[in-house]
This record gives C-alpha cells, sequence and structure tokens, in this order.
C-alpha cells in the first residue's frame, strides 16, 4: 500500500466529511482540508498541496467534476470520486478528467483503500509516461509520434 497521504476531501453531507475524514485518519492519512462546495475544494486544494482529492460529485455551487477540472488547470492532483448515481454520462464526465476511481454510495471503510491504491498507482503510472514521452519528445529532433510512442512501449 502507499504510504501516508495528504488529502483533501469534499462532500456536501457531514455524515459523509465526518466518515471519510475517520476513515482515512484510521488507515494513517492526513486530511489536510476539507470542503462542503466546489468552491471550498477548489480553494483548499490550492492553499494545501494534495497527494489526492476524495470529491462527491454532486455540490452546492460546483460540482466535484468541474471542481477538479478547475484544480487540474493549475495543480493536477489525483481524484477519487463518491456518487450516488451510477449515471453513463456521469461516468463519461469523470473518465475525461483525473479521477482514477469511482465509487458509489453508501460507501464502506474498506473500499477505500483499494481505490487509494490504484488511484495513486495508475497516476504513478501516467507520470511515468507523461515523462517518458516529454524526454522522447525532446530526443527525436523531427517530433515524429510513431517515433516517440515506439520509444515509450517499452
Amino acid at each position: 500500500m502507499h504510504s501516508s497521504l495528504r488529502i483533501v476531501i469534499a462532500d456536501s453531507e457531514p455524515l459523509m466529511r465526518a466518515f471519510l475524514w475517520r476513515s482515512l485518519t484510521h488507515e494513517g492519512h492526513r486530511v489536510v482540508a476539507v470542503a462542503e462546495t466546489g468552491p471550498q475544494l477548489i480553494h483548499e486544494c490550492r492553499q494545501h498541496l494534495a497527494d489526492l482529492v476524495i470529491t462527491e460529485i454532486e455540490m452546492p455551487e460546483l460540482d466535484g467534476l468541474s471542481a477538479i477540472h478547475e484544480i487540474s488547470l493549475t495543480v493536477p492532483v489525483p481524484a477519487i470520486v463518491v456518487s450516488s448515481t451510477r449515471k453513463l454520462d456521469v461516468l463519461t464526465r469523470a473518465s475525461r478528467e483525473m479521477v482514477f476511481a469511482f465509487l458509489v454510495k453508501p460507501i464502506k471503510m474498506d473500499d477505500l483503500q483499494p481505490a487509494i491504491w490504484m488511484t495513486m498507482s495508475r497516476y504513478a503510472e501516467v507520470n511515468s509516461l507523461r515523462s517518458r514521452l516529454a524526454a522522447a519528445a525532446a530526443n527525436h529532433s523531427d517530433g515524429s509520434l510513431k517515433e516517440i510512442r515506439a520509444s515509450t512501449e517499452n
């Protein structure tokens, strides 16, 4: 499992925020900020350098996916979203953001650690691929996308 992470959580429901805080701290993580609206989530993520965001989708003022999009424009951070919906359009929107796991409410404490592990593992893979692509692009003067892809598939 991953070491202790700095996590920002956001949910419009006080009981869910308390559940997430208790569960995450029990697992050894540090909750660095708690938000109940999309704008608060954006503000907290800009104030605290988090390793991970766990957010509800349905929040007042600005939904969690829109907040993740705004956050990622300045500080890319992986996210896990929590929702009471399983709608395809919501899943599609989530797949276009920095969302690496999607949990459907009600969630249990045992749901969090595998989602966190998968999210952080996939995020590390994405960062590694970005670094390899940047290095390959720098080493190829003609910038051929085929050459860059071939050099990163090993």
